[in-house]
């Protein structure tokens, strides 16, 4: 499957895969998360939300 999706290179993995699929992307890779935020106007932010970990969950 990681081949189909050309997710290696040789023997190893891109990152591309380890942020999909391991558990804890962000040993390999710093900065591995996500931040979602809603904005009440255009200037002005509700709330923010910062995701860790593989981008499936």
């Amino acid at each position: 499957m990681l081949e189909k999706l050309k997710l290696t290179e040789g023997d190893y993995l891109k990152r591309a895969a380890v942020l999909l699929f391991h558990k804890t992307p962000d040993r390999f890779i710093t900065e591995a998360f996500v931040k979602i935020g809603f904005f009440v106007s255009e200037s002005e932010l509700g709330y923010h939300d910062e995701i860790h970990g593989p981008l499936f969950t």
